[in-house]
């Protein structure tokens, strides 16, 4: 009789992750949102959904997916804060968030949040580049650049420049019970950003360089339509902060950028992710990496292709290159539009990579002094952006007609 092999035990426990979704009168949106919850296919998710009672046949599209749900209710509830609040005291995960009904997560979303919190113990919250679906659901933005976030920032009153996106945001357990465990029920609008403030008497707040979660642009968002009432309440919200901190012990935030525990300090200012690290960490728990991925996504790369010919086109090079290191996450995945995605990519990379060789021999031609064979680099790197609006080499270009002679030497090359 042939011996049964026992499966290997993982050697990482996988955090549980307790995701809230608010809901009231979202019936159009809302499916979106739980699939792409759903869809990351993590197994210790504890995801609940709380409707305030609509009447638009929202509760019909949960019931639907009431078996995977660990709670739901479709009831009167007070407003979003006490929803979200209710769920909350419901739940049990190590690590939380909350998505909006008419938000949706990005794929491997919390596949990369639980790898990050498991490989630093002391990183107590992190966010991620903000992203942008579009009504339809694709993909229509991705912040250029990384943001940076502080304590001193937002007290300082750029706290939206830009705003911590709150789809994108996760946090341990033991942050929240440190700051309250409640989210403020008497605010209808910056009821996240109220509840950063008191976060960061804590713990200083990480970014991914990643996508986790996006913003749904609907032409119906209640923070867009109420924007003014938005930015008045947080100024409030920053102003009774700064009163409570002059009234205190603890040394002013103002003036003072560290804050929480010491250990997070010592954590890289920028987190990073790749598609090897976490198959990788798939399989330390237990889990076969992801190549196959849910049909949800299937339409994902639409919105993502759009966005590397624009980007590109507008010469956001650094979005372009980020585009690529998220591609990289669906090697392996037999979808027709990556492979679409993928061929634009490439090509896009390789003028890329000519654009900045040229820049860069145009930039040592500039400083010996040769300002027309400068001018023909740039000019040849310029050529190459579908646009002509690439920002690097019309900087160059301006620095080379200041360096010019006359204007009717450069002139005379074109």
């Amino acid at each position: 009789m042939r011996e049964k092999k026992n499966k290997p035990e993982p050697r990482v426990l996988l955090p549980k992750i307790t995701i809230i979704t608010p809901s009231f009168n979202q019936a159009e949106y809302l499916e979106e949102c739980i699939v792409s919850v759903l869809a990351q296919k993590y197994p210790n998710l504890e995801y609940i959904v709380m409707d305030g009672g609509s009447t638009d046949g929202s509760a019909d599209i949960i019931r639907r997916y009431a078996h995977k749900l660990t709670y739901w209710q479709s009831r009167a509830d007070g407003g979003q804060a006490s929803a979200i609040n209710a769920g909350f005291a419901r739940s049990s995960g190590e690590l939380m968030g909350w998505l909006n009904s008419d938000d949706k997560l990005h794929p491997h979303a919390l596949w990369k949040v639980a790898l990050q919190f498991h490989r630093h113990p002391s990183l107590e919250w992190l966010t991620s580049r903000a992203a942008l679906w579009g009504e339809t659901g694709d993909v229509i933005y991705i912040q250029p650049g990384l943001p940076h976030f502080s304590r001193r920032k937002h007290l300082d009153l750029h706290f939206n420049k830009p705003f911590i996106p709150q789809d994108s945001t996760f946090w341990r357990r033991a942050l929240w019970d440190k700051a309250g465990g409640m989210l403020e029920p008497a605010l209808r609008l910056a009821l996240d950003t109220e509840l950063w403030v008191r976060f960061f008497r804590h713990a200083n707040l990480h970014v991914l360089n990643a996508l986790l979660g996006g913003y749904r642009l609907t032409g119906k968002n209640i923070a867009v339509l109420g924007e003014e009432e938005l930015r008045l309440q947080a100024i409030a919200i920053m102003k009774a902060e700064r009163r409570r901190l002059a009234g205190s012990d603890e040394p002013s935030a103002i003036s003072a950028a560290p804050c929480g525990d010491a250990m997070v300090s010592q954590l890289p200012k920028v987190l990073e992710s790749t598609r090897r690290e976490l198959d990788d960490f798939m399989v330390a728990c237990g889990v076969a990496p992801m190549v196959n991925w849910a049909p949800c996504w299937h339409g994902y790369f639409k919105g993502l292709s759009a966005l590397l010919k624009g980007s590109f086109a507008e010469g956001q090079f650094e979005v372009v290159a980020f585009i690529a290191g998220e591609i990289a996450y669906f090697d392996g995945v037999d979808v027709e539009q990556i492979g679409v995605v993928r061929q634009q990519l490439q090509s896009m990379l390789h003028a890329l990579t000519e654009i900045l060789q040229l820049n860069d021999e145009g930039s040592r031609l500039l400083a010996a002094g040769d300002t027309l064979a400068a001018l023909r680099n740039f000019h040849a790197a310029l050529s190459l952006s579908p646009s002509h609006k690439d920002p690097i080499t019309l900087t160059n270009l301006g620095a080379c007609f200041a360096q010019a002679e006359s204007i009717a030497d450069a002139e005379r090359f074109f």
